[in-house]
C-alpha cells in the first residue's frame, strides 16, 4: 500500500478505484423525493448517500459498534436525477483518518442522471456519543480501496460575515432523528429553498459543513444568500454552514 498525503477531506471528487470493496444498490426516484419541476431534491439525494453508506457498513459490520455523524459533504450534480428514474449508487471508502473517513459515491441514472459527492463521517462511540478511533477491522475492510489516502476532518468555511442578511429557520419535529437532533439530511432543505426559483437543469455544486448538532425545537436564523450562507443558533454560534455553485 503506498502513503500518499494527507488532504483535506471531502473537497475533491476522486475517481473509483481499481480495486477494493465497492458496494452497489438502486434507489427509483419517487414523487415525494422530488422539486415541483420534477428534480431529486437535494435533501432526499442526501438520504440516497446516507443510506447507501448504512447498507455498505452493515455488511462489513462497522455499523454494530460505531455511529457515524457527518462532518462535510460535497455534492457536485453534473446532471439531475428526475421522477421515476431508476439510479444506481456505487459507495466506496476513498480515504480515512484516525477516527474519521471519507466516502465517495457516485449515482448513475437510467435516463442520464450523474451524481457524484464525497462525505467525511466521524466515528462515534455509541455508548459515550465521543469520538472513536477506527479499529483494524475498518482499514481490512476498506484500507485496499482508500489505497493509502490519508485524510483530515477540517473544515472549510469561515466565520459568518457581521452584516450579512438573516433570515429565521426552524426545523420541523420531523426532522428530528432517533439520535435526537436534526439528522444531516435535512439540513439540504435550506438550499432547496434558496434554489426553488433556480435551474438545476445543468447541475451544481454544493458543499454543507456540520459544526455543532441542532437539538429540537431550537430558532435559528440563515447569514448570508443564495451562494453562501451559515445555520446560526443566536446561543451557540455557528450550528452548519453551505455554499452553492453552478
Amino acid at each position: 500500500m503506498v502513503e500518499m498525503s494527507r488532504d483535506d477531506g471531502a473537497t475533491v471528487l476522486l475517481p473509483r478505484p481499481g480495486s477494493g470493496r465497492a458496494f452497489s444498490t438502486e434507489r427509483r426516484v419517487r414523487l415525494s423525493d422530488t422539486t415541483a419541476d420534477g428534480y431529486l431534491r437535494l435533501d432526499a439525494l442526501a438520504r440516497y448517500i446516507q443510506d447507501v453508506a448504512s447498507d455498505d457498513a452493515r455488511q462489513t459490520m462497522t455499523a454494530t459498534y460505531l455511529a457515524w455523524v457527518v462532518r462535510r459533504t460535497l455534492i457536485e450534480i453534473t446532471k439531475p436525477a428526475v421522477s421515476e428514474e431508476l439510479c444506481e449508487l456505487t459507495t466506496w471508502c476513498s480515504g480515512f483518518g484516525g477516527r474519521w473517513a471519507e466516502r465517495r459515491t457516485s449515482v448513475v441514472g437510467d435516463h442520464g442522471a450523474r451524481v457524484d459527492s464525497a462525505v467525511i463521517w466521524v466515528a462515534i462511540n455509541p455508548e459515550t456519543g465521543a469520538p472513536a478511533r477506527l479499529p483494524e477491522t475498518f482499514e481490512l475492510a476498506y484500507g485496499e480501496a482508500a489505497q493509502g489516502r490519508k485524510v483530515t476532518a477540517r473544515l472549510q468555511h469561515g466565520d459568518p460575515p457581521d452584516d450579512g442578511d438573516r433570515q429565521a429557520w426552524r426545523f420541523r419535529a420531523a426532522d428530528i432523528d432517533r439520535l435526537g437532533h436534526v439528522n444531516n439530511a435535512a439540513y439540504w432543505t435550506i438550499l432547496e429553498e434558496l434554489l426553488v426559483e433556480s435551474d438545476r437543469s445543468n447541475g451544481l455544486r454544493a458543499e454543507l459543513e456540520y459544526r455543532d448538532a441542532v437539538e429540537p425545537g431550537i430558532e435559528l436564523e440563515i447569514v448570508g444568500g443564495s451562494t453562501a450562507g451559515w445555520l446560526i443558533d443566536q446561543d451557540r454560534g455557528v450550528k452548519a454552514s453551505f455554499s452553492i455553485s453552478p
